[in-house]
Parts: C-alpha cells; structure tokens; sequence
C-alpha cells in the first residue's frame, strides 16, 4: 500500500498519512474501551491536522521566469548592463555597468565598491558618487 501511496501527489500523501495516524488513535482508544467516533468527527481531526500542518511547511518557492535573452539595442541606440552586488556580513558591495551599441560594440563600462549598504536593493540603486 505504501509503495502506491508514494507515487502520489504530495498532497494525497499527507492527506492519507494523516487517516492512518487518526485511524491508530482511534483504533488504541476503542481497543481500551472508549467508544467509537463518527465519521464525521475523523474528518474534522484529519481536516485540522493538515491545516496545522500546512502552517508549518514554508511557502513553496515562486516559480521562474521566463528567461530573457540578452538582445541587441535597435539602431542609433545603445545598451546600459548594470548591477551591483552585495555582502550581508560586512555591509559592503560593488557595482557595475557595461555598454553596447547597436552593432554589439564595446562602448563603455566601469566599476567600483560600495560601503555602508543595507541590502542588496541598496546596492543596485545606490549612486557611485555617494
């Protein structure tokens, strides 16, 4: 039964691990005398375990985008590539840009360090001068 059980969506497993967990309490509590529960009564528990459960369980990631290619600028324009990086532990980061035309040719680039950054975000939208 297991064997089956695995080749199932995450979500019927849970859902199905949680019955057999109820069934067993439920089965030791009626093997020691207490009388059985409605079925009703089974579904609420299971519905509420899964519910706690599914509070516990961090989000699933977001799915990604659609990768983008880098494409050239129409002509008479240029590109602008630009990022910036950053260190959590000592708040400092770097930047960076590089420029083509519309003929895929170097134009310009730079680069620096930043310091006294924040988070990443801070990185990519802080001035070099500053």
């Amino acid at each position: 039964m297991l064997d089956c059980l695995w080749t199932c969506e995450e979500e019927v497993q849970l859902k199905a691990l949680m019955l057999m967990c109820e069934w067993w309490g439920i089965r030791n509590k009626v093997n020691a005398g207490e009388s059985i529960k409605r079925v009703s009564e089974i579904i609420g528990n299971v519905e509420r375990h899964l519910l706690d459960f599914s509070s516990l369980r961090p989000p699933k990631p977001p799915k990604p985008h659609d990768i983008s290619i880098w494409e050239k600028p129409d002509e008479d324009f240029m590109k602008v590539n630009f990022d910036g990086a950053f260190h959590e532990a000592s708040g400092n980061g770097g930047w960076g840009f590089i420029i083509h035309n519309h003929r895929v040719e170097f134009v310009a680039a730079g680069a620096g360090r930043l310091s006294h950054l924040r988070d990443p975000l801070h990185a990519e939208t802080r001035p070099a001068s500053a």
